[in-house]
């Protein structure tokens, strides 16, 4: 059914006079979103986590690499696209967006790479990266580079340098994450064990949300900063030290090194980053794929030790004058013609 046909007054039958105006409506919103932005020829959704919306801006440089233009993202973070020339333009999230695109025959794409269900709490496991299947997605073959962007300012780099001594930014918890899960969630005391071992070399900016566990000898940020103030001092930090989820993946997007407790519910192959220290466990339970639910008492995370992710922080910190390893992964035609061919309509 047309978008102009459903009316607010539910599913009945509109007049011809009722039609006139909203096809009227459209055709004056349509040519204000063309005067603005262009004609699109791509639009993007991926849903309102900021780490997914991060993660789609690799979907973008895959598609400009191969020369497309008219490249639209639908964005409830639209902070995350600000100065990337990839992007053509950045809209807020609305079903007109859809309908434009299918009157110009444009791609419209809603690149969900997997599944939840409530009652196993239970994600559908990838049988690749998360990035190169949300590619996939989008009908992108050949050579998929296996990392987000975001781009910075001189000016907001300048202010996420907080001191003279080098920083190392920290994060306790996903508590505060659009989606949390508990499975994610390691011990905050062995957060401060990995400070305490560190600080006399190191000055610690703790991020995350204000609900997060406290740690001490920390500059405290949680919940003061904005996505881009937390990726200006990530940016100008030696290392980031956290959890599987949005801070790991900006902290990838501007190229800081990190070292990420995973634990054994996913494997970091599906949605980590090979420029890091992955931090995992490998109980007969895991990878479990599931959110909070747990009957083992989140052993995956309990075997984890400071010490591992202490020796973990000094490798990457030795690290520092080196260049971070980039994945990049092959897609096949096949692939895509697969991943399409299983979408619902």
């Amino acid at each position: 059914m047309d978008l102009c046909d459903n009316a607010v007054l539910g599913r009945a039958r509109l007049t011809l006079s009722q039609r006139l105006v909203r096809y009227g409506a459209a055709a004056i919103w349509s040519a204000m979103m063309m005067a603005r932005h262009g004609i699109p020829r791509h639009v993007i959704y991926r849903g309102a986590p900021p780490g997914d919306e991060l993660m789609s801006t690799a979907i973008f440089r895959e598609l400009r690499r191969r020369g497309h233009r008219g490249l639209w993202m639908e964005a409830h973070n639209p902070e995350l696209f600000a100065r990337n020339q990839d992007v053509d333009a950045v809209v807020i999230p609305d079903s007109r967006n859809e309908w434009l695109a299918n009157k110009w025959g444009a791609a419209y794409t809603a690149p969900y790479y997997g599944t939840w269900d409530a009652e196993t709490d239970q994600e559908t496991p990838p049988n690749s990266h998360i990035i190169a299947r949300m590619c996939e997605l989008c009908g992108i073959t050949g050579s998929i580079t296996i990392r987000p962007y975001l781009y910075l300012s001189a000016g907001e780099i300048a202010q996420g340098k907080l001191g003279k001594r080098r920083q190392v930014t920290i994060q306790t918890s996903g508590r505060g994450a659009s989606m949390p899960m508990l499975n994610k969630e390691w011990i905050s005391d062995r957060f401060q064990e990995v400070v305490d071992s560190l600080a006399n070399d190191f000055a610690f900016v703790q991020l995350g949300a204000s609900i997060d566990p406290l740690l001490s000898n920390v500059t405290d940020l949680r919940g003061k900063t904005s996505k881009r103030e937390s990726a200006a001092i990530i940016s100008q930090s030696a290392l980031f030290v956290g959890l599987e989820g949005f801070l790991m993946h900006l902290a990838r997007s501007v190229d800081t090194r990190s070292v990420i407790v995973y634990g054994g519910r996913t494997p970091p192959s599906r949605n980590g980053y090979t420029a890091n220290e992955n931090i995992g466990s490998s109980p007969p339970c895991s990878p479990c794929w599931r959110y909070s639910r747990c009957d083992f008492d989140r052993i995956c995370m309990r075997e984890i030790t400071s010490e591992q992710v202490v020796a973990a922080a000094l490798r990457q910190l030795n690290r520092l004058d080196t260049p971070l390893p980039v994945e990049v992964v092959q897609v096949c035609e096949d692939a895509v013609a697969s991943r399409l061919s299983n979408l619902q309509p």
